[in-house]
């Protein structure tokens, strides 16, 4: 057995006991944040480099002095590019499931086998004759009756390596949770936020607090449609919108709408909103004759 199996069994023997190969768990993931800032610094020497060309012949060149030179970050100033799930039907792939993390974008949904906990690893080298690891990433309890999952990563934007350790929401998104026709919110900034929403015959104004949810199901116009305005609201009162626009909506599907926040912005407003949706099954009443 390869050390890497060692390692991610040891690391999973809490999450396979618990797991029920008879019931589905479908999970999206998504990671809320800044991307990092490419970093120059001018070379203080000449060098020379070689190429190889397409027929095999190698040439040299010169680099002058002077010369941006991009200076890579730590490597958690980076949103990890995969994440490695554990599934009992995966054989194939040594019994784990694996997901891209896309920035301020959900990923495809990914049927797993249901677990009272879902964990997500990351592979590691272990410096030994080229062997990796997994080793544990984040980890979220999954209710006893869901069987949808949003699982939302958040970059800790006051740390340097702010995808280290970063904040984890998960959202019950099953449709009796979450029925079609709903808005669900969610506030990834330090500030409060206002949201102008239409519900029944008139426009509420509700309030999130940092890093809460709400689930609403506003009023759906005659082309498919409700408005949203957006406001963040700073510590000393003052409002700034950041969002406005019409999202379609319909009672068999539902949309999502999760503000993050980037303070390398210049302008007022540091913060940005992510929006998809999604639809429900909805099953046909069956007659009996």
């Amino acid at each position: 057995m390869s050390p890497t199996c060692l390692v991610a069994q040891e690391a999973t023997s809490e999450e396979a006991s618990v797991e029920d190969g008879a019931r589905q768990l479908n999970v999206r993931f998504l990671a809320l944040g800044h991307r990092r800032l490419a970093k120059f610094v001018r070379s203080k020497k000449a060098r020379v480099i070689k190429i190889k060309t397409p027929d095999g012949e190698t040439i040299e060149e010169t680099i002058p002095s002077g010369v941006p030179i991009e200076v890579l970050g730590k490597e958690f100033e980076y949103l990890p590019s995969l994440v490695y799930i554990r599934d009992r039907r995966a054989r194939k792939s040594g019994g784990y499931a694996v997901s891209p993390l896309i920035l301020n974008a959900a990923t495809q949904e990914k049927t797993l086998t249901y677990r009272s906990h879902l964990s997500l690893f990351l592979r590691k080298p272990t410096g030994e004759g080229g062997e990796q690891v997994l080793s544990r990433y984040v980890s979220a309890p999954v209710g006893e009756e869901q069987t949808h999952m949003l699982m939302t990563l958040v970059n800790r934007f006051d740390r340097h390596e702010g995808w280290k350790t970063p904040i984890v929401k998960t959202f019950d998104t099953s449709p009796k949770a979450l029925p079609g026709g709903s808005v669900l919110f969610f506030n990834a900034t330090p500030f409060p936020i206002e949201i102008d929403v239409p519900i029944g015959s008139k426009v509420e104004l509700r309030t999130l607090a940092p890093m809460k949810s709400m689930a609403l199901k506003p009023m759906i116009n005659k082309d498919g449609r409700t408005l949203v305005r957006a406001r963040l609201v700073a510590k000393n009162g003052a409002k700034r919108q950041f969002y406005y626009n019409s999202v379609r909506l319909s009672e068999d599907g539902r949309a999502y709408m999760f503000a993050y926040f980037d303070p390398r912005r210049k302008t007022s407003n540091p913060a940005g909103m992510v929006q998809f949706s999604d639809e429900i099954e909805v099953t046909s009443p069956v007659s009996v004759n």
